[in-house]
């Protein structure tokens, strides 16, 4: 069954980024700078898989550019949880690598699974898991 493509202005609902469109272009901002836009602990993973399945939907997006708010890209994981075990990074080993299956590890398929060309306008260093996401867009 094919999902019918959405308009050009019905754009997915968001937590902590930006979307925008202008003729065909998709501009994703990560903004989360108060974490250096990490992907534990914020809705970020959730909001990339969200745009990821909606640029699949959309005939009026002919390219996705994915940038980051502030002064980073993406830090990755949140390194204070991880010093603290909190959050993405509590409990056990098992507990840990499943929350990671189950979430930030979905990012990097869906992003490799965007059918239009996608630009990583990186600013600032990505670290940890935010540096895999400049590593799934389209290479020239």
């Amino acid at each position: 069954m094919t999902t019918p493509s959405l308009p050009q202005t019905s754009l997915p609902p968001l937590q902590d980024s930006q979307l925008q469109l202008d003729k065909g272009v998709a501009v994703l901002t990560l903004s989360r700078h108060d974490v250096r836009n990490a992907l534990t602990g914020t809705a970020l993973v959730e909001d990339i898989l969200r745009v990821a399945d909606w640029v699949n939907q959309c005939d009026a997006v002919g390219a996705l550019v994915i940038t980051g708010g502030g002064s980073a890209f993406s830090a990755g994981g949140n390194v204070q949880d991880m010093a603290q075990r909190r959050g993405d990074f509590a409990g056990d080993a098992a507990e840990v690598a499943a929350r990671y299956r189950r979430g930030i590890q979905r990012m990097p398929r869906a992003v490799l699974g965007i059918e239009v060309p996608v630009i990583a306008a990186v600013n600032g260093l990505p670290l940890g898991q935010g540096s895999i996401s400049p590593t799934c867009v389209t290479s020239g």
